[in-house]
C-alpha cells in the first residue's frame, strides 16, 4: 500500500495550500465514508483563520492551526460536543487584543 502524504501549510519551505478537500476518491483504499476539508475563512475577524475539518460518518470535528491547533467545534451522532463559545466564529489572533 503505497503513503500519500499533503502538505497544508510549511513556514520553513513557505508552503501554503488556501483550500484542500479529500475524500475516498482522492486517497484511494477501501475506506469510505469520510472527509477532510482544509479552507481559509474570509471577512470580519475570521478573515484570513484556517480551518481543517475531519469527518468519518459519524464524528465530525474542526482544527483551527491559526489558533494553536485548538478544537473549534464537533459533532458526534448529530450531538454537538464542548463549550459553546460567546463567539460564532474563531477570531484571527491579530483581533484579540491582549
Amino acid at each position: 500500500m503505497s503513503h500519500k502524504t499533503w502538505i497544508l501549510t510549511d513556514v520553513e519551505t513557505g508552503a501554503y495550500l488556501e483550500y484542500l478537500s479529500l475524500g475516498p476518491d482522492q486517497v484511494g483504499g477501501s475506506a469510505r465514508g469520510y472527509s477532510v476539508t482544509k479552507r481559509t475563512l474570509r471577512g470580519g475577524r475570521s478573515d484570513g483563520v484556517d480551518v481543517v475539518e475531519v469527518d468519518n460518518g459519524r464524528f465530525r470535528f474542526a482544527v483551527v492551526p491559526t489558533r494553536g491547533m485548538g478544537l473549534w467545534r464537533g459533532t458526534c451522532d448529530g450531538v454537538q460536543l464542548g463549550w459553546k463559545s460567546p463567539t460564532r466564529e474563531p477570531v484571527h489572533p491579530a483581533m484579540v487584543h491582549l
